[in-house]
């Protein structure tokens, strides 16, 4: 019963960090291609 709740309780980390990795990616692509196409930030300080 433990070592259910503890893979459990890792794929629900390793889930959330693969979630977080991929919003940084798709952000990050988010605001090179607003450079690319502007030339300048998204008006949050760049």
């Amino acid at each position: 019963m433990d070592n259910e709740v503890e893979w459990e309780w890792e794929e629900r980390i390793y889930t959330e960090k693969r979630r977080r990795r991929e919003a940084d990616w798709e952000e990050a692509k988010a605001r090179d291609s607003k450079f690319m196409r502007r030339g300048e930030g998204s008006g949050d300080g760049f």
